[in-house]
């Protein structure tokens, strides 16, 4: 009869793993079972081995760096995925129907660009620094609702992880603000030509980018929220 692990023995690999810094209970779970295979196979052989001889030799296996490389490969492999499917969340944001609200938002720069032909350059500037800081509390509204799911976390997950490249939309937007703030208070603001139109499609173009970058952001980081929930319940309050 084969020897198995048993419930305080998968236990035991758990905190094995933990004191070794493999934080993230989904890719624990995925060690563990690895680590749970290999013991086995050992045992087949050896069924007299304790688990602490065979987790030590399975240990081994990894190099002398122990988890740390598995750790970097999983890591690289979550952050891939998650920009793919961050751009096909930001893909989706120009088909049927959200491409609506993209038009909407074109419509409503273009009605404050035609300030232009009325001679007004300060509209506009106004209107792009309201809808700058539109962006800026949009981007830390998402990020205060991701806050809340990632409370829900009794573990840490890998793949619920968001990356660098969200904190390059808020950079932009605040950088655009501060910029446009420090043009209207300039003693020629309202002199013609201070804000060009070109100037003006520019940042309305950004400001719209990052908008739907922002909610392509939150629907895509719920998603995930929603697929670890169902396959790792128990990493969950």
């Amino acid at each position: 009869m084969n020897r198995e692990l048993s419930t305080e023995e998968i236990d035991q690999l758990h905190r094995f793993c933990r004191q070794h810094y493999v934080t993230h209970y989904d890719v624990r779970v995925e060690l563990v079972d690895h680590l749970a295979s290999s013991i086995e196979a050992l045992w087949i052989k050896n069924s007299a081995l304790s688990l602490e001889s065979a987790l030590q030799q399975v240990y081994h296996t990894y190099g002398a760096t122990g988890f740390r490389k598995l750790m970097r490969e999983e890591e690289q492999a979550v952050e891939k995925a998650f920009h793919k499917g961050l751009g096909r969340a930001f893909t989706a944001m120009f088909a049927w129907p959200n491409i609506v609200l993209a038009g909407a938002l074109s419509l409503v720069c273009v009605f404050f660009g035609s300030f232009y032909e009325k001679g007004q350059t300060f509209v506009p500037a106004i209107f792009i620094l309201f809808f700058c800081a539109f962006g800026v509390l949009l981007d830390i509204g998402v990020s205060v609702l991701l806050h809340r799911e990632k409370k829900q976390l009794r573990e840490p997950l890998l793949a619920t992880n968001t990356y660098r490249g969200f904190f390059l939309i808020f950079l932009l937007e605040y950088t655009m603000c501060y910029r446009l703030t420090g043009y209207l208070f300039e003693p020629d603001s309202l002199t013609d030509g201070a804000f060009s139109r070109a100037a003006f499609l520019l940042y309305s173009g950004i400001c719209i980018v990052c908008v739907l970058m922002s909610l392509a952001k939150y629907r895509f980081a719920q998603s995930m929220f929603e697929k670890a929930r169902k396959t790792y319940p128990l990493a969950f309050r």
